[in-house]
């Protein structure tokens, strides 16, 4: 298995961190939108071996992924039909509010009860689509994590 810190991106030990609080049931189903070179999908393979992880990015090839994923050559909305319940819902590629929103309305009636929506890159003084988005969440179901340089949000279904 590749060494995830020896891939390009935006993803660190906080976020791994992050993710490493999640219960998930075995062989999950993940949904990750914003593969760049993979090197989240690497620490989410490494986190959940078992995982059935779909990962996708309409504009970067991430070269080797781990045998447990997919990965698709389009956003996220573009995958055609989607029939499979989720586990975990990773939303990371465009920080634009229509395109959170588009991810949000296709995928979240998928995302199973118990099961989590991430957010990557909510930060309190930049990239406001994000934050807007996720401060527009119920606050009960939603724990915001500051540590690291590349914050984020779960949102718990």
């Amino acid at each position: 298995m590749r060494n995830w810190k020896e891939i390009d991106g935006w993803f660190d030990e906080a976020n791994y961190d992050m993710f490493a609080t999640l219960k998930l049931p075995k062989k999950a189903v993940i949904l990750e939108s914003g593969t760049f070179h993979g090197r989240s999908t690497w620490a989410l393979a490494e986190l959940f071996p078992d995982a059935e992880i779909h990962t996708c990015d309409p504009d970067t090839d991430p070269g080797e992924l781990p045998e447990n994923a997919t990965f698709y050559r389009a956003k996220t909305t573009e995958m055609g039909v989607w029939d499979k319940p989720i586990d975990l819902l990773f939303i990371d590629n465009s920080h634009i509010t229509k395109d959170i929103q588009a991810d949000w309305d296709k995928y979240e009636p998928f995302v199973k009860k118990g099961g989590y929506i991430v957010f990557h890159d909510y930060h309190p003084n930049e990239v406001y689509d994000v934050r807007d988005f996720v401060d527009a969440l119920p606050k009960k179901k939603t724990k915001i994590f500051m540590e690291g340089q590349f914050h984020g949000a779960v949102y718990t279904k």
